[in-house]
């Protein structure tokens, strides 16, 4: 039987335009710009364009026009969590509805220098970074022409990075939550974390429990996934006695310890093991789970990165911005109530 799969469709270029129409290829570049050209021309040439389904090239206009919309937005490499598809839903929408056109990159610290200089290239208007495996410093020499903005824990307002950052402050969501648990009489904290910014949200708590005169007494690295916070609770668990609380660096890790605990240790929850997590994403506060988080406000880092990003094309000298946002205690059921 004859093969019935239609051809491969040509991609349509001003030139075709150009000789469908009977003008030059300049003349097309002018009928789509609406510059030097009588309306019956520009009007015929569009109904051609239209006919064979051409439309032209909107970044390399842009370029052509000193007016790229193109935003970079870097994750690392690992399987993005819920709080991050969270965030780049959102993002992704609010720099749509400002003009822009968001590109998702995904770097690890190992293959960052050679794929940071790649993402340069592109010559975009923005880029913002949810990275914090990269070097900052890096980053503001390389995206010099761009506008930065970077979104992590690890920066201090005194570094003299040409970027604008906004600091997330992990340690006003953390210690009333630790404090919390040191009011109800809990003493055998463990940890379940990650890569990046788990280590400094570990450090913010062993800080607290430092000056209560106590520390972890065990931990293990999962990879923020549910599925790592079910095993790598069963380890802990089996492994050291006498564990009252589990602090997870995000709330993803902190549901798969809860169904662990409750579903294959058959023990209660907060009665005898509390469960922490990070991030406050939605599951957190379904009725199943109501888990005692940390929130770090999507709504307000998103409103402050499109604020950074428009005042910094109207001002391109604006020096670097730094932006404190405070992390939230949320408090729910996983843990035991105190009076706080």
């Amino acid at each position: 039987m004859p093969d019935k799969t239609p051809p491969h469709k040509k991609q349509i270029n001003s030139i075709d335009v150009a000789k469908a129409a009977g003008v030059s290829p300049a003349t097309i570049s002018r009928a789509f710009a609406n510059r030097n050209i009588n309306s019956k021309t520009r009007e015929h040439i569009l109904r051609i364009a239209n006919e064979l389904g051409y439309y032209p090239d909107a970044l390399a206009s842009g370029l052509n026009k000193g007016k790229n919309k193109l935003i970079a937005i870097i994750f690392d490499e690992r399987n993005l969590n819920e709080w991050e598809f969270l965030m780049l839903d959102k993002l992704s929408t609010q720099l749509q509805n400002n003009g822009y056109f968001p590109l998702i990159h995904r770097l690890s610290s190992t293959s960052q220098y050679e794929r940071v200089k790649s993402i340069a290239a592109w010559k975009t208007a923005g880029i913002i970074v949810f990275n914090d495996l990269l070097d900052a410093s890096l980053l503001s020499k390389t995206f010099m022409t761009s506008s930065l903005i970077i979104v992590n824990t690890n920066f201090k307002a005194g570094n003299k990075i040409s970027a604008d950052h906004i600091i997330i402050d992990d340690h006003n969501g953390l210690k009333p939550l630790v404090d919390n648990l040191l009011l109800c009489g809990r003493k055998n904290f463990t940890w379940i974390g990650g890569t990046g910014v788990s280590t400094q949200r570990k450090k913010t708590i062993s800080q607290i429990l430092h000056k209560n005169k106590l520390s972890f007494i065990d931990s293990e690295q999962g990879d923020y996934s549910y599925d790592s916070g079910y095993m790598k609770s069963l380890l802990l668990c089996r492994r050291t006695p006498h564990i009252d609380t589990i602090m997870c660096a995000n709330d993803s890790m902190a549901l798969g310890a809860m169904d662990a605990i409750r579903h294959t240790l058959k023990l209660k929850v907060p009665e005898d093991i509390a469960i922490t997590g990070y991030d406050d994403i939605p599951q957190a506060s379904w009725p199943s789970y109501n888990l005692t988080t940390v929130r770090e406000n999507t709504d307000e880092i998103i409103s402050t990165v499109i604020n950074f990003l428009l005042t910094r094309q109207k001002s391109p000298e604006t020096p670097p911005r730094f932006y404190d946002l405070k992390s939230i205690y949320i408090p729910r059921t996983s843990s035991p109530a105190g009076n706080m």
